[in-house]
């Protein structure tokens, strides 16, 4: 049973992996309308990031894939700049409200298969 349920976590863990990264990609867009997917080409493909930037009465945004990045927010003379990061498909969009169902299965057999075996 254990090596069941061992099986199932290494299987967990390994979804999602073997392609690349997704990220929305624009520059200087004042929506997400103006956004469209990118595959992360080698090398640019650890994480998506978006820039925004706000000051007397303009906001900016910019979105794409990179190789590192760091979350920061600051704010000089009015201007507001700040950077957020992150590392699944497409997670750089408006919502970052996204359920992956083949996670959400797999966790829902792994805790059947250990209520099955602790009753």
């Amino acid at each position: 049973m254990k090596s069941v349920l061992g099986s199932l976590l290494a299987a967990a863990l390994l979804v999602g992996t073997g392609h690349a990264l997704k990220c929305y990609s624009c520059t200087g867009a004042t929506s997400n309308t103006g956004c469209t997917e990118e595959t992360c080409p080698t090398g640019m493909d650890s994480y998506c990031m978006s820039i925004y930037a706000s000051g007397s009465g303009v906001s900016l945004m910019t979105k794409s894939c990179s190789p590192t990045c760091v979350a920061a927010s600051t704010t000089v003379g009015g201007a507001t700049a700040k950077t957020t990061c992150c590392n699944t498909d497409l997670c750089n969009g408006a919502s970052n409200a996204k359920i992956s169902y083949t996670l959400l299965s797999l966790a829902a057999g792994i805790s059947a298969l250990v209520v099955r075996a602790v009753l």
